[in-house]
């Protein structure tokens, strides 16, 4: 909320003093999570600003531009689709081409592991800014989400030229993938959340997190099919990434859902996630200027 506090003297009439104040109840109400929002919408300008800024100072001054968006996703989708080629892995033929069934899934975990990365270093980053300046801090974890987004839009291009090459056409409920995605995006800015508290706090995490995702990326079927056989199997359980990649290509390709009842339980760790690191965040947040 924003209050005012009149100066006094000459210029009384004419100036007035705006100081920002966090919403910093402690409850755990509707009534704090309903303010927390409307502090979060007033900000919606300021995120927006920063994440254009982001994008603009990604790419100004590039040689390639923004072709830097999609050149992770297409290297690592060429240099699987080598290795099963030359046999270094078994994945049995498909349907789908096999580029075309990669792509698809890195595109989406590409998304998540550059929102995780960005927003974990988004307060260190920002230090100057948040020890200056009173905002919600929230909104330099959604500008490098929307910074991020920007890289998913130029990359999904890439997608629509794959499926024009091989002479395909996704499904009718591939109308539906904005839903599915929302709820990785909502876990992504769930653990943003947290990991930019402990980054303040800790400078490790940043340094384990590459390894964190590069262990997570093996352990989600984006290169590969999802596993039926046991014990692998509980990877699509214990995971929440997995129900929710399997879901994108069952809406891209085949227009139905193998694993309902999984991304059903995905939704609910993403929702959850989500809602305890942003109170968490804002628990935290009037000590956040002090730990940075």
């Amino acid at each position: 909320m924003e209050s005012g506090t009149h100066i006094e003297g000459r210029d009384a009439a004419h100036a007035e003093l705006r100081v920002y104040v966090p919403d910093r109840q402690r409850g755990l109400g509707l009534r704090v999570w309903a303010e927390m929002a409307r502090e979060l919408w007033r900000a919606r300008d300021l995120a927006w600003r920063l994440a254009w800024r982001d994008v603009v100072a990604r790419y100004k001054q590039s040689v390639f531009g923004v072709l830097w968006a999609v050149f992770t996703p297409v290297a690592m989708m060429l240099t699987f689709a080598y290795l099963k080629r030359a046999q270094f892995f078994a994945i049995q033929d498909a349907e789908i081409p096999y580029p075309l069934f990669v792509y698809c899934g890195l595109v989406p975990w590409q998304l998540f592991a550059t929102c995780l990365t960005k927003s974990t270093s988004s307060l260190v980053q920002a230090t100057d800014l948040v020890k200056k300046i009173n905002f919600p801090r929230e909104v330099l974890v959604l500008a490098k989400v929307g910074e991020a987004l920007f890289g998913f839009l130029m990359a999904s291009l890439v997608l629509v030229g794959l499926f024009v090459y091989y002479g395909t056409w996704p499904a009718w409920t591939v109308v539906f993938y904005p839903l599915v995605l929302a709820l990785l995006l909502m876990f992504a800015v769930g653990l943003g959340l947290m990991l930019s508290l402990l980054e303040g706090a800790v400078r490790d995490v940043g340094n384990a997190l590459g390894i964190i995702l590069l262990l997570w990326l093996l352990l989600t079927p984006v290169v590969y099919p999802a596993p039926t056989g046991w014990p692998a199997v509980m990877l699509n359980w214990l995971n929440p990434l997995s129900p929710i990649i399997v879901s994108i290509r069952d809406l891209t390709f085949h227009g139905t859902l193998t694993m309902p009842r999984q991304l059903l339980v995905s939704a609910l760790v993403c929702v959850l996630v989500t809602g305890v690191g942003w109170r968490m965040f804002h628990f935290v947040e009037p000590k956040i200027a002090e730990r940075v």
